[in-house]
């Protein structure tokens, strides 16, 4: 297969605009080809069906190089004639870490050819935040660790260091040229497209001010992000369009509810700091190689900046709508051990009765990853599982970092026993709150009186966990 004599790669980074600068390109494909530039079409994929901008770019053309299926491609290069002098490719994964598969096969093929790298990078702080909030809410990654947790592990990847991941780049497609721009100068210009495409010696005429900015932060307000955290914990295995339905419904209810929550998502204090450590001599390297020595990064002020604690009740809020939303789905919830066909419209408002409480105790196994997901901060008995609905439930929340705290109680003969039984150990805490599966229930109200040191609240559930009915247990005298 032969190539053009020079290759142009625009290799991101993610998060600085990729999404615009390919679908500018994508459009302007004809007059490209006229100037001898190919932008190929062929390995150019759109995946999400109810977002037609959003795009990979070609990291297609590295899937089809590890399959070995490369005719159509081949086929557009031959179409393409020997007039082409160019061919520009644009992928921002090309910089993950670890490269992505197909890679190695990819820079065989480019080996012998120019190859001319475009890059952008953007301040570590803001890039942080914008790359959690796709991987939360956009329903592929389903990202389920909190935000500290997701910036400490980009520290310890490596992910942060901009300056060596693209000399890495540089150097692995023995690159003729490696250009670095700063899209958060470019950004504030209002030049990012203009300086982009010029970088990548594409002479497109744009009308900058109007071209559609993409913004592919999903949710303006961080409880949104927080509560699409929390049912990504639940939506693990689910199918990909019911986590991108929920994405969109979650979008729309955050617009409608019209209300203020905390100005950005930030991470603690703590792990802001060791960010701006982590990333300070990669960030003066490049400054220094490409922006003039001009200030880039993190700096003291982001540390040290203040940070509201977000809302939590526009956040459970939020929650609720998007559980709800998730439980009329025409599919089975796919959780270990659960079944439920068809789950029931008062779990959300159930979640919600119990979040007065701080120590809840569940007789309905079935229910644990649902109170986990929905009741941040609590401990949660749960008492009746079989062993391995606990083993199975217990490894999806560990996976999915659960943000409530579930103990699962060692099964007795029979509930009676077991509340007997769990009541004097040590770990047990008394409950705020019990739940009751109707048919556990006449058992248990007339024993658990004997348990409890003061008045408790105790929901009654009906078969399938529909309707609902409250009571007040009182110590017996």
């Amino acid at each position: 297969m032969k190539l053009p004599s020079r290759i142009v790669l625009h290799v991101g980074t993610t998060k600085t605009g990729s999404t615009l600068v390919q679908n500018v390109l994508d459009r302007e494909r004809a007059a490209l080809l006229k100037r001898g530039i190919l932008f190929p079409a062929t390995p150019f994929t759109r995946k999400d069906p109810d977002d037609r901008s959003r795009t990979s770019g070609h990291l297609e053309l590295l899937r089809m190089l590890e399959r070995g299926d490369l005719s159509a491609f081949r086929k557009e290069l031959e179409e393409a004639g020997t007039k082409v002098h160019t061919l520009l490719l644009s992928s921002e994964s090309l910089l993950d870490r670890p490269r992505p598969k197909g890679f190695e096969k990819f820079r065989e093929m480019l080996a012998g050819h120019r190859v001319d790298i475009v890059a952008l990078v953007r301040d570590q702080a803001g890039w942080l935040s914008s790359l959690y909030y796709e991987n939360v809410t956009k329903g592929w990654k389903r990202e389920t660790r909190t935000f500290d947790e997701f910036c400490q592990e980009a520290i310890e990847s490596g992910l942060l260091d901009h300056d060596r991941n693209i000399r890495d780049m540089g150097r692995s497609l023995s690159a003729a040229s490696v250009r670095v721009l700063n899209y958060n100068a470019l950004a504030q210009r209002g030049t990012l497209l203009r300086e982009t495409l010029a970088a990548l010696d594409c002479p497109v005429e744009i009308d900058e001010a109007r071209t559609e900015q993409r913004d592919n932060v999903s949710y303006i307000l961080p409880e949104a992000v927080e509560a699409h955290r929390r049912l990504n914990t639940l939506m693990v295995e689910a199918p990909s369009a019911t986590t991108l339905a929920v994405s969109h419904l979650l979008r729309k209810k955050t617009r409608d509810l019209g209300e203020t929550g905390s100005p950005a998502l930030h991470p603690s204090r703590g792990i802001r700091e060791a960010v701006r450590e982590a990333t300070a001599l990669s960030n003066a390297a490049l400054s220094q190689a490409h922006f003039d020595n001009a200030p880039f990064g993190p700096d003291r002020d982001w540390v040290e900046q203040p940070v509201p604690p977000l809302r939590r009740d526009l956040e459970d809020r939020l929650f609720d709508a998007g559980l709800g939303y998730f439980l009329r789905q025409e599919h089975p919830i796919s959780l270990p051990g659960v079944t439920l066909e068809h789950p029931p419209h008062a779990l959300p408002g159930l979640i919600a009765k119990c979040r007065s409480a701080s120590v809840i105790l569940s007789f309905e196994p079935a229910l644990a990853e649902f109170l986990a997901a929905g009741l941040p901060g609590r401990l949660i008995f749960v008492a009746g599982a079989d062993p391995f609905r606990s083993i199975a439930a217990l490894r999806v929340m560990d996976r999915a970092d659960s943000p409530g705290r579930v103990v699962f109680l060692k099964p007795g003969q029979d509930p009676r026993s077991d509340a007997e039984a769990f009541w004097q150990a040590d770990y047990f805490r008394h409950p705020d709150l019990i739940l009751l599966p109707t048919r556990l229930a006449p058992d248990l109200l007339s024993c658990l009186p004997e348990r409890i040191t003061r008045p408790v609240r105790v929901q009654v559930l009906s078969q399938g966990m529909g309707p609902y009915r409250e009571t007040t247990l009182t110590p017996a005298p």
